[in-house]
């Protein structure tokens, strides 16, 4: 009797002496995940919200029919362009979504896990719990008296979980403006040079040289 009672107060001193430490450490990873979860939240916000600056470039006016084709054409392209940028900046949001919930599952099992492992070594105890699991072809159940072990158990699954199960996404490029039925404008093909005198003068239009120089003939003297 004597010994178990000299055990009971050795253990409320141990718990008295580890009381602060325990305290300490469970305000803290709150505070940790606290600051963690708002700082995350902040970043995601700002690739998730539009951005004002984002504009897109007409092209100018014309009367010309090929000048108008192509400012039309120009427009399209500028069109599709801000579709494939939003296309891809949405992605991005995704992406960075599941892995911030990813990361936020894992770091409630750690926290869970720690906090389990601070109690096991503050030696709190209380009535037995029984933790029961049931999946597809499998049954676990867990019966302690620690609640830290418990909470370091369902810590560990929290963890387990958010590393094994995948995710995954899938980006298809598909023209919205520029549909197949939309050619670029072209112009008239060239008119084809029909003689070797308009072939040299194209040439010497284009490359001017000591040869394309023409000396005018010398005029005839008049007969007195």
């Amino acid at each position: 009797m004597d010994a178990t009672a000299a055990a009971a107060r050795d253990e409320q001193a141990w718990q008295r002496k580890l009381l602060p430490f325990m305290a300490g450490s469970i305000a803290l990873m709150a505070a940790f995940f606290l600051i963690v979860s708002v700082v995350l939240l902040f970043s995601l916000y700002q690739e998730v919200r539009i951005r004002s600056g984002d504009s897109i470039v007409y092209a100018p006016a014309a009367t010309d029919a090929v000048a108008v084709a192509q400012a039309q054409w120009q427009t399209l392209v500028a069109l599709e362009q801000k579709v494939i940028e939003h296309r891809y900046q949405q992605v991005n949001v995704t992406l960075m979504l599941r892995a911030w919930t990813r990361y936020l599952g894992f770091l409630t099992g750690m926290i869970l896990a720690l906090v389990g492992a601070i109690f096991v070594l503050g030696k709190l105890r209380e009535a037995g719990t029984s933790l029961n699991v049931e999946g597809n072809g499998f049954k676990g159940a867990i019966t302690s008296s620690s609640p830290g072990l418990i909470l370091a158990s369902l810590g560990t699954l929290l963890m387990a979980i958010t590393l094994v199960i995948p995710f995954s996404f899938d980006v298809r490029d598909v023209p919205v403006y520029l549909s197949p039925s939309v050619a670029a404008p072209s112009t008239a093909a060239p008119i084809p040079l029909a003689s070797a005198a308009q072939l040299k003068a194209e040439n010497c239009a284009l490359f001017p040289g000591p040869e394309c120089e023409t000396h005018p003939a010398p005029a005839a003297n008049a007969s007195p």
